[in-house]
This record gives C-alpha cells, structure tokens and sequence, in this order.
C-alpha cells in the first residue's frame, strides 16, 4: 500500500497579519442621553479623530443600552468605548475599556470644533476624508 502524500503549504499565512491587527485598540463613541447641537457635532469629530479605527457611521437609538455596546464590543474587536452625556451643568466623557475596565471620568470645560478652528486660521487647510484613513502614527 502507498504511503499518504506529505502535504507541503504554498500559501502564505495570514495569521501574522492578524496578530497586528489584533493588538490595535479600536473604539466606539456613544451619546448617552439628550445632548446639544454642538455637542453632537462634538462626538462626530471626536470619531472622525479617533478613525480609521473607529465606528464612524455608529447609529444610535434610544432603545440601545450600554450593555448592547458592550456585548456587541467583543465581537467587533472593540477595546474603548467612549461614553459623552450632557446635563445642564456640564458636559462628561467616559473612557471605559471593553470589558475589563478602568473608566475614566472626565468633565469638559470648553472645547472647539474643526469649524472654530478653521475661522480663526488666515489659511485654513482642506481636509478631506483622505487624511483619516490612515493612523497618524
């Protein structure tokens, strides 16, 4: 009887490429609760800062909970989740990490948006949608 064939890989594994792109920490940023105008406008820059490993198209409903997030956080390989509620005080953000912790607490005391920045620039640049697809670093 024949011996069985020795099986020899000619392709590459994909498992390196993968163990890099597990390390990298990727985050989702949730409104919780009623916010302003600017404030909303606020949490999309902060995704749009955060990308390109970040839910940039999140959509949020009133239904979804934390707890949604963070069992749909495993999943998708997400390691922060980024919490912004607003009360008539003060604006919070919490940083907690998926399913381990710490959270960080912390209360904004002003901000600016991409559009006071560039009113106050003589020569404000075009950003595009090109300089977010790739990390700054």
């Amino acid at each position: 009887m024949p011996s069985r064939r020795k099986k020899r890989r000619t392709q590459k594994n994909g498992d390196e490429e993968d163990e890099t792109l597990k390390d990298i920490p990727r985050s989702f940023v949730v409104r919780r609760g009623w916010v302003m105008g600017p404030v909303r406008e606020l949490i999309s820059e902060i995704r749009l800062m955060l990308s390109p490993h970040t839910a940039v198209r999140l959509k949020e409903r009133r239904s979804n909970t934390i707890k949604d997030y963070l069992g749909v956080a495993g999943h998708l390989g997400v390691s922060h989740v980024w919490l912004v509620s607003s009360t008539e005080v003060r604006t919070l953000i919490r940083i907690a990490r998926a399913s381990r912790g710490p959270t960080l607490t912390l209360a904004m005391e002003a901000y600016s948006l991409i559009r006071d920045v560039r009113a106050t620039q003589r020569r404000p640049l075009a950003m595009g949608d090109k300089e977010f697809r790739e990390p700054p670093l």
